[in-house]
């Protein structure tokens, strides 16, 4: 089960709702990344990265198609595409030590004391 809470800049207000980093849901561990293109936060599900992105729309899975990063270290993000904007190459890895605000680059997300914290599967 993952939870994802609402998160806000402390300088920008930028707000959104994700894991905070590492989780889980049915389809996939998951981890939080951010997209240096839209500078949006988003979870992306590690077992769809370079697993479903190449494939065109009238393609199917088979054998030769890779299989997915079990854990963050194996993970390519080099082609996956940003679920917000649909651009390529642009997802890393969001620091959830350091918090950084994608948005304004100097402020630190922290979880919305008034925001809401949403449990899922």
């Amino acid at each position: 089960m993952a939870t994802h809470c609402s998160f806000i800049c402390n300088q920008c207000h930028y707000q959104c709702m994700v894991s905070g980093g590492e989780d889980a849901l049915f389809s996939g561990p998951t981890v939080t990344c951010s997209c240096s293109h839209c500078n949006e936060l988003l979870d992306v599900c590690l077992w769809s990265i370079n697993r479903f992105d190449d494939l065109e729309s009238d393609e199917t899975l088979s054998e030769s198609t890779p299989q997915p990063p079990k854990l963050k270290e194996e993970v390519d993000l080099t082609k996956a595409k940003c679920h917000e904007c649909g651009e390529k190459g642009g997802l890393q890895i969001w620091n959830a030590s350091n918090r950084p605000c994608p948005k304004c680059k100097t402020g630190t997300m922290d979880i919305d004391p008034n925001g809401m914290i949403i449990m899922s599967d």
